[in-house]
């Protein structure tokens, strides 16, 4: 999963301390997106039915294409998995997550689980 986006700017801008020229190519992180305390509550806790307010598909001209069938593969997924599973747990609760570090993807490394009929 691509967790930045190359953008070319159209206009010089000033953000915070930064001057970025018209025409700079820049970088953008989206790893913050969703975690607003202000729009959402508890912004980092997983919670699938937040809504549609977040960002996590793009905006406008560059909306994913592929949201509505993303969504319906997450859900059938999850349900899946939980009616073949209906006790499914971490099986570590405990256990400080470990990420990929990378500048363009991030996910946890592993996420044991304890799959029970």
């Amino acid at each position: 999963m691509r967790h930045s986006a190359y953008r070319l700017s159209t206009e010089a801008l000033t953000y915070g301390t930064t001057v970025i020229p018209a025409g700079e190519l820049v970088l953008a992180s989206l790893l913050s997106a969703n975690r607003d305390p202000a729009v959402f509550a508890d912004p980092d806790e997983y919670r699938p039915g937040r809504g549609q307010r977040h960002l996590a598909f793009g905006h406008g001209a560059h909306y994913c294409l592929g949201a509505a069938m993303a969504r319906v593969e997450v859900a059938t997924a999850l349900r899946l998995l939980t009616s073949r599973y209906p006790h499914v747990r971490l099986a570590a609760p405990a256990e400080p997550a470990a990420y990929n570090e990378s500048p363009v993807t991030i996910g946890r490394r592993t996420l044991p689980v304890v799959l029970r009929p």
